[in-house]
């Protein structure tokens, strides 16, 4: 069974998205996300 995930990145992008289609018709997207936060 499929399911939905969502996710909210908040930050700064490094540069635009490379958006690849893998097998399947399935969007993969990756790109740099600078953020100021800090977690311990």
């Amino acid at each position: 069974m499929r399911g939905v995930n969502r996710v909210m990145l908040i930050g700064n992008l490094g540069k635009d998205p490379d958006v690849q289609t893998l097998e399947g018709n399935i969007a993969v997207a990756k790109f740099p996300l600078a953020t100021t936060e800090t977690f311990k």
